[in-house]
């Protein structure tokens, strides 16, 4: 299903774009540009209205903190792990963290 996400879009190789528009389809950016000039979309359509915020097309989130196990505590939680439990850790997470991207 064809996902439509309105506002302003922040490209990174082009200037912001007030009323624009970021197609995507089966996963894949097909469109970024302005909104009056998107694809027509056919079918059932989900269309996302960023209103006052924008839309970054394409950003991935690349830091990540693969030791972590979700305790309050970071530091002190890697600092009373030993290095094999850092690293057993880290393999699970990376592990979960590419299963769930596409």
């Amino acid at each position: 299903m064809p996902v439509l996400l309105r506002g302003r879009v922040l490209p990174v190789l082009a200037d912001p774009i007030q009323d624009g528009a970021v197609v995507i389809e089966d996963g894949v950016i097909t469109y970024v540009g302005p909104a009056a000039r998107a694809p027509h979309l056919t079918g059932e359509v989900t269309e996302v209205d960023a209103g006052d915020g924008a839309v970054v097309p394409g950003l991935v989130d690349a830091h990540v903190h693969l030791v972590a196990d979700g305790a309050a505590d970071f530091a002190g939680s890697v600092l009373r792990s030993s290095t094999e439990q850092l690293a057993e850790r880290a393999a699970a997470n990376a592990r979960r963290t590419l299963a769930a991207g596409t």
